[in-house]
């Protein structure tokens, strides 16, 4: 199954080396938290805030992870106490802080010159 973990940039260097363990997690569980694609602006969100860091500190690791490894915590959010080897990592890729940060591309209708001289 394919999910994503989002993790501050500073981290992704250990992760290429070690994998993601969950020995590591900051939170009551130590357990890996993971999200669908669908999930991936809140999850960054999430975890500027949890590491206090700016957005664009975070980066998005793609997994892919057996289904007998995980559990659905709610909807798009799947959690793990395995840990994840670097083989098992498929990509890491930065995303805009926004859905809607991304640049707009202006289109100006034209009309026939015949119609402005009517």
């Amino acid at each position: 199954m394919i999910l994503y973990h989002a993790t501050p940039k500073t981290r992704l260097d250990s992760i290429r080396k070690h994998g993601i363990n969950p020995e590591y997690s900051q939170g009551k569980e130590k357990a890996i938290w993971y999200h669908t694609k669908s999930r991936r602006y809140w999850a960054k969100r999430h975890t500027a805030k949890r590491h206090n860091c700016k957005l664009d500190d975070i980066v998005i690791i793609t997994v892919q992870i057996p289904r007998g490894w995980i559990r659905r915590r709610r909807r798009g959010l799947w959690i793990s106490r395995q840990t994840i080897k670097p083989i098992m990592i498929k990509g890491a890729a930065e995303l805009a802080a926004s859905p809607f940060a991304r640049p707009r591309i202006e289109k100006r209708l034209t009309t026939p010159s015949s119609l402005n001289e009517a």
